[in-house]
C-alpha cells in the first residue's frame, strides 16, 4: 500500500514539474469601464524560456454587457473576435510582452459586473491554461465640458389637436412668417404643443402684441379678428436669437381676399348697387367729362388694383376694367363699368342755360337801367322843348338901351331865324318817336347781329339829343 502512495506522489510531481515552467498568456489593463466608455486591455504573453512559434485563443464575454474588438499589432491582427479563433503566428519565436490589445466598450445602461475571458489556449502543440478578467461597470452622470449650441432655429412645431384648422406654409426651419385661419370665431385658444430646437438646448418664448390678446405658457387667447403670435427661439448659449411670426385669426378675415370693398366714380352715380360678388355695372356721364375718377377699395388692403379704360373716354359705350389680384394667393377678380358718355347736343342743353342764365339776367337788369336813363333824358328834352315853345317875347323897348353904355339893339334888318311854333311842336313828336323807336329796339333786341350794344345805343342817343339842343338854341 506504501509502495502505491510513493507511485502516486511521485507522477504529480513530476508532472507538476513539468507546468511550472509552461508558457502562459496574462491579462493588464482596465477593470471598471463607466457606460458607453471604452477602457482597454493587453493580452500579454509569457513563454517561460519556451519558444513559442503560434498561439491560438479563444475569447469569450456577453455581448449585452461589453463589446470587444482587436487592434492591430505587429502580427498584423485586426478584426472582431467573438465566438471565432484568433491565430497568433510567427516565422521566428514569439517574443514575450504584449501580443495584441482589446477593446472594450460599456453599453450597459446600468451597475454591474462582468468578465473578458481567453480560452481554448494552444501554444504550438501544447493546451494552456484559461485566463480571465472581471469588469466592474460603472453607470454615472458625468459633467460635460463641451461647447454649448449656437443654432436659434426651431426644426418642427406641432399644436393641441382640434385647435388649428389651416396653417400656410408648411413650417419650415428657414420660413419665419404663417397665417393660421379658424372661421370659427368660438375657439379662443390657440396652443404649441411641442418645439423641437434644431440643436438641444434651445429656449422658447411665446408672446401676442395684439391688443386684449394674452398668453399663458404656450397657450395664447385669442381676440376675434387677426392676432399677431411671436414665437421667440433662443440659443443654448443665449447669443442668437429666431423670431417665427404667426398672424392668427379668429373668425372670417378678408386678408388675402381679391375682391373689392366698396366701387364708385368720383361726380357720378353708378346704376346698380354694389356688391362684391358682382362684377359687371353700367353708369352715364355727360360730354364735358373725357376722363373719370374711379374709387376703388380692395377688401385686402395689401391686394393689388389696376384701372384701365377711364381715360380718353369716346361718345358712347365704354367699358374701365378694375381688376383686383390678391396679396397671397394671386386670385385675381375683374370688375366691369359700362360708362355711356353722352355727345354734345344731349349733354350741353343744361349746361348752356346755366352759363347763360346770369348773363340774361344782368342783361335784363341792365335794360332797366338803360330805359330809367332813357326817360329822363328824354322828360328833360320835353322840359326844354316846351319852355322855349311856351315863353314870353320880351319887350323890345326893354332890350333897348341908350347910346351911354348900353348895349346896342339889334337893327330891325338882321332876320332872326325862328321856327314857327307848329313847326317846332312837329320836331318834338318827331323826337318823342325815334326816342320811342329806338327803346324798342333795344329791349326786343331786334336785329341781334347788327345791333349795337346797349352803351353804344345810350351813347348816340345822348349825343344825337345834344346836338338838337344845340341847334335849337341856336335858332332861338
Amino acid at each position: 500500500m506504501k509502495i502505491k502512495k510513493y507511485i502516486i506522489g511521485f507522477l504529480v510531481g513530476a508532472f507538476g514539474m513539468l507546468n511550472v515552467n509552461a508558457a502562459k498568456l496574462e491579462f493588464d489593463g482596465d477593470r471598471s469601464i463607466s457606460y458607453n466608455g471604452t477602457g482597454t486591455v493587453d493580452i500579454k504573453l509569457n513563454s517561460e524560456g519556451e519558444e513559442v512559434k503560434k498561439i491560438e485563443f479563444v475569447l469569450s464575454y456577453d455581448t449585452n454587457f461589453i463589446n470587444v474588438s482587436l487592434t492591430d499589432n505587429v502580427y498584423g491582427l485586426v478584426r472582431k473576435p467573438e465566438g471565432k479563433k484568433i491565430t497568433i503566428t510567427s516565422l521566428s519565436a514569439i517574443k514575450d510582452g504584449v501580443i495584441s490589445t482589446i477593446n472594450v466598450k460599456n453599453v450597459r445602461p446600468e451597475q454591474a459586473n462582468t468578465s473578458l475571458s481567453i480560452k481554448e489556449i494552444k501554444f504550438d502543440d501544447k493546451t494552456g491554461t484559461d485566463v480571465t478578467r472581471d469588469f466592474v461597470l460603472k453607470y454615472t452622470t458625468t459633467t460635460t465640458t463641451r461647447a454649448k449650441n449656437t443654432s436659434s432655429k426651431l426644426s418642427a412645431i406641432t399644436f393641441k389637436y382640434g385647435d388649428i384648422v389651416d396653417m400656410t406654409p408648411t413650417f419650415k426651419s428657414n420660413v419665419f412668417e404663417y397665417k393660421i385661419k379658424n372661421d370659427n370665431d368660438k375657439i379662443r385658444k390657440l396652443t404649441f404643443q411641442r418645439f423641437a430646437c434644431e440643436e438641444e438646448g434651445c429656449n422658447t418664448e411665446v408672446s401676442c402684441t395684439t391688443n386684449g390678446c394674452t398668453v399663458d405658457g404656450n397657450s395664447v387667447y385669442l381676440v376675434v379678428g387677426k392676432n399677431e403670435v411671436v414665437v421667440k427661439n433662443i440659443s443654448e448659449d443665449g447669443k442668437n436669437t429666431t423670431e417665427y411670426k404667426f398672424l392668427v385669426y379668429r373668425g372670417p378675415t378678408t386678408d388675402g381676399s381679391p375682391y373689392l370693398k366698396s366701387l364708385a366714380i368720383e361726380g357720378f352715380a353708378i346704376n346698380e348697387k354694389f356688391d362684391k360678388n358682382t362684377l359687371d355695372y353700367t353708369a352715364t356721364t355727360d360730354y364735358e367729362h373725357e376722363t373719370l375718377n374711379i374709387i376703388a377699395t380692395p377688401e385686402d388692403e395689401n391686394a393689388k388694383v389696376e384701372i384701365k379704360g377711364n381715360e380718353n373716354l369716346k361718345i358712347g359705350e365704354n367699358v374701365i376694367t378694375i381688376t383686383v389680384t390678391s396679396s397671397e394667393t394671386k386670385e385675381i377678380k375683374i370688375y366691369n363699368i359700362t360708362v355711356t358718355r353722352k355727345d354734345f347736343e344731349a349733354s350741353s342743353s343744361t349746361t348752356t342755360k346755366a352759363i347763360l342764365a346770369p348773363d340774361i339776367k344782368k342783361k335784363s337788369n341792365s335794360n332797366v337801367l338803360l330805359i330809367v336813363i332813357i326817360s329822363v333824358i328824354g322828360a328833360a328834352i320835353i322840359g326844354v322843348s316846351a319852355y322855349f315853345i311856351f315863353r314870353k317875347p320880351k319887350d323890345k323897348n326893354k332890350n333897348n338901351k341908350d347910346n351911354n353904355g348900353g348895349t346896342p339893339e339889334l337893327a330891325d334888318d338882321m332876320p332872326i331865324l325862328r321856327k314857327s311854333e307848329d313847326e317846332r311842336l312837329d320836331d318834338t313828336e318827331i323826337n318823342d318817336n325815334e326816342l320811342e323807336d329806338e327803346l324798342n329796339i333795344i329791349e326786343n333786341n331786334e336785329g341781334v347781329d347788327d345791333a349795337p350794344s346797349i352803351d353804344d345805343a345810350l351813347r348816340d342817343l345822348m349825343v344825337t339829343k345834344r346836338l338838337e339842343l344845340t341847334d335849337d338854341m341856336k335858332d332861338e
